[in-house]
């Protein structure tokens, strides 16, 4: 298999090389996310559409990338980079439970009405 290098400024993304197939992998990732949301982006402002457009691509890209090998040589070179990259990252789904939990009403968080209310 042929390894592409990749620039220096992706490294913590997609490691120090990958494979044509993965490259195409992570691409083919991040276009059907983005035809797949592209409506629901239409229909929100313009600056909201790009930053919506920048996270959908970092998912989308992350979630296939960490599976390839090159990412996982980059990382397992590199214990102190993991646990940054962890750290970074681990706070999306407790952020996203708190938020889900206090979105619902009352009744459906396990929380009784006040007889206020």
């Amino acid at each position: 298999m042929t390894m592409i290098p990749i620039p220096l400024v992706l490294h913590d993304v997609l490691g120090k090389q990958q494979t044509r197939s993965s490259l195409l992998l992570i691409s083919a990732a991040v276009a059907i996310a983005l035809l797949a949301m592209a409506p629901a982006l239409a229909d929100i402002a313009p600056w909201r559409s790009v930053l919506a457009a920048l996270l959908i691509v970092d998912i989308a890209a992350g979630a296939i990338a960490n599976l390839t090998a090159g990412t996982n040589d980059h990382y397992a070179t590199r214990s102190r980079s993991r646990w940054v990259f962890l750290a970074v990252h681990v706070h999306l789904p407790v952020s996203h439970c708190c938020s889900a939990h206090r979105s619902r009403p009352p009744s459906q968080r396990g929380l009784r009405r006040s007889p206020v209310e």
